[in-house]
């Protein structure tokens, strides 16, 4: 992110845009947390909430890729924090509900080690795609990867399991 951010603003030395980059999706991740219960309030089902995560982020990513405006691109950035942040509680806890807690730690464990190799295996992807095209073609590329994971949760909201209702 910091490298586009430094092309956006247009002078590749203002280093403190690193600094802001992280902060920024710090914050946006406290605030989204704290959204959880708004959230909430406009999903019935878990599985609702998570396949609307998906499309905004993939919207986001898509958006941060096309746009050439720097302050834009920030906005972006804080938007896609939010909703990352947001969906990530309510993702644990469907599949807490899920998961019979002899098995819980295994399964959790197992599924953070996923989550791990795949931005082992997709970040670098996206590396080769900005190295061999552009940051903004990483950002649309980021963002079609994103939208892949939406027919396996619409495959998830198929089984119907207790924990997709938000209580």
């Amino acid at each position: 992110m910091q490298p586009y951010l430094l092309k956006l603003y247009g002078d590749e030395t203002a280093y403190w845009i690193a600094g802001l980059a992280a902060a920024i999706v710090a914050c946006a991740q406290i605030v989204g947390g704290m959204a959880v219960t708004y959230f909430k309030k406009l999903f019935k089902l878990r599985t609702s909430a998570l396949a609307a995560g998906v499309i905004v982020s993939s919207i986001l990513l898509l958006l941060i890729g096309l746009t050439s405006s720097f302050w834009l691109a920030i906005a972006l950035l804080v938007l896609w924090g939010l909703v990352f942040a947001a969906v990530t509680p309510i993702r644990q806890a469907y599949m807490n509900g899920l998961i019979p807690s002899k098995q819980r730690a295994t399964v959790l464990s197992f599924d953070s080690l996923v989550g791990s190799s795949g931005g082992v295996v997709i970040q670098p992807i996206l590396g080769r795609v900005a190295d061999l095209g552009s940051y903004p073609l990483s950002y649309i590329a980021g963002a079609g990867f994103q939208i892949l994971a939406l027919p396996f949760v619409l495959l998830a909201r198929r089984e119907r399991p207790k924990s997709d209702v938000i209580s």
